[in-house]
């Protein structure tokens, strides 16, 4: 998978972050559940028996794509709808007119002032 996706750590030599040791402490089962949390209903991960390329596929999507972690619950942000520094354009008329985008439980909502649609 090499070095960016499987790292070797020494106890003595290298640093350890809280994070990897957190990880460590929680062993093989909980890696394991963590990174096959979502495995879609029907899908069967591939066996010992199944082709070398079918279990090269099982393995990028585990560990190099994470495919089948739970996805976090997080608020969208500006910036998951390309907006930027919450300062947008509107168009009306053909004319593009300044405004404000926050957002408000999931809700992109756009601020206007000065003017009407």
């Amino acid at each position: 998978l090499g070095t960016h996706i499987s790292q070797c750590r020494s106890l003595d030599l290298d640093d350890w972050t809280a994070e990897h040791v957190a990880w460590m402490l929680g062993g093989n089962k909980a890696s394991k559940a963590m990174l096959e949390a979502h495995i879609p209903r029907g899908y069967i991960p591939p066996s010992s028996r199944d082709p070398g390329s079918l279990c090269a596929d099982w393995i990028q999507a585990k560990y190099m794509r994470k495919a089948f972690v739970r996805p976090l619950e997080q608020e969208p942000t500006l910036e998951s709808y390309s907006l930027s520094a919450g300062k947008v354009q509107l168009m009306s008329r053909g004319r593009g007119r300044p405004a404000q985008a926050r957002i408000v439980e999931g809700v992109v909502l756009v601020e206007t002032s000065g003017w009407s649609p």
